[in-house]
């Protein structure tokens, strides 16, 4: 899912860098470079060179990566940001069979919708083939976290709450679909 959180991570790479910070372990890295990896980036510019501004480093990435499309790329990670900070606000629900569900919650049709605009967007500000492949592999996280959370949230419908699993059969369908 694209949990983005890469002002927060700065701000947190600088407070302990100014501590003598030497270096980070991250075992819990999910590896999902088209969801996350500008917090990847952003946390390796930052080792490198704390002393850099966030802010700066995020718009690198987006210009490097998106050269023209990097306004509508970084409202789309803003919007990313948006929705995590929301999770930060309120945490997840207890059980993990809510938690799986509150995935397709937090991504939901609207985020889903305003999100694909952007990358229309981004599609008609580039035209370099490298650019425009770069903005379709981060467009395959924001469509995993579409099927997926979908999945999620209906499976919890039908298996929880006894709805029809009808719903649920074909959004987990289309995810694996989706995954071939």
């Amino acid at each position: 899912f694209p949990f983005i959180y890469a002002r927060r991570l700065g701000a947190d790479m600088k407070f302990c860098a100014r501590r003598g910070l030497v270096g980070v372990d991250m075992e819990t890295w999910r590896c999902h470079h088209a969801s996350q990896g500008l917090n990847l980036y952003v946390l390796c510019r930052l080792l490198a060179d704390p002393s850099r501004s966030v802010e700066a480093v995020i718009d690198e990435y987006c210009r490097a990566a998106f050269g023209k499309a990097a306004p509508a790329m970084k409202a789309y990670f803003d919007l990313c940001e948006k929705v995590t900070q929301r999770l930060v606000e309120t945490g997840f629900p207890a059980s993990r069979s809510e938690k799986h569900a509150y995935y397709g919650k937090l991504f939901d049709a609207a985020f889903v919708r305003e999100a694909r605009v952007l990358f229309f967007r981004a599609r008609q500000m580039e035209s370099a083939p490298a650019a425009l492949g770069r903005i379709a592999f981060i467009e395959h996280g924001l469509n995993y976290a579409d099927y997926a959370g979908k999945a999620l949230l209906k499976y919890y419908r039908m298996a929880v709450l006894g709805e029809d699993p009808a719903g649920a059969l074909q959004a987990i369908a289309d995810k694996e679909a989706f995954m071939s």
